[in-house]
């Protein structure tokens, strides 16, 4: 597939002012959305057939201070490929299997077009060099109620649709989207109301 077909998949968490994260971590604890994550960013799309060899892994884009925002246990996040953009080289003690570009484009190139999924996991300054990129066309959101102090914000506004071209999907949309049932609605969870939504834009 040429690059310039893809599609980019933004996932992120926001509070209603945008907040995305304070002092280089999630200021809210929800055990429902990391899994819900990690369910969604490895499930091959729906126009890969499980008997595909070698299995197409999906594809995470994030920055390096959101690489290193990962536990060391957990780093590579298994089973997805995992694209490092960082102005300086990769440390000399690093040998996991994270691949490490210096630019957006790098990244683009380095995730290829092998029929995976392209998710575009952070932090603040990745998200905006995503959403000013065409080929982003879709923002799976967790919406999350109240404030945190954050310090770490998305760009844009994608629940302002007369203005920012994005659009919300219905319920049954996210879910064929994603290749499970979501829950409607709201839950709750640590004292912390969330809604998990599909943005697009044609």
């Amino acid at each position: 597939m040429a690059l310039q077909n893809l599609n980019l998949t933004v996932i992120v968490a926001t509070t209603h002012s945008l907040g995305i994260g304070k002092s280089g971590t999630l200021p809210w604890h929800l055990p429902t959305d990391l899994s819900y994550f990690s369910r969604v960013t490895k499930r091959p799309p729906p126009s890969q057939s499980p008997s595909t060899s070698p299995p197409v892994l999906n594809t995470l884009i994030m920055g390096r201070k959101t690489y290193f925002s990962i536990p060391p246990k957990f780093r590579p996040l298994p089973s997805r490929r995992n694209i490092v953009i960082s102005r300086s080289s990769r440390p000399d003690s690093f040998n996991d299997a994270s691949t490490w570009v210096t630019s957006f484009p790098d990244a683009i190139a380095a995730a290829g077009g092998d029929g995976g999924r392209i998710f575009v996991i952070g932090g603040a300054e990745i998200y905006k060099l995503a959403m000013e990129d065409e080929r982003t066309r879709n923002v799976l959101l967790t919406r999350v109620e109240g404030e945190f102090g954050c310090d770490r914000f998305f760009p844009v506004d994608v629940r302002d649709e007369g203005n920012t071209g994005w659009a919300q999907r219905g319920h049954e949309e996210l879910c064929a989207f994603v290749g499970e049932a979501v829950p409607a609605g709201a839950r709750e969870e640590n004292g912390v109301r969330f809604w998990f939504e599909l943005y697009q834009r044609p």
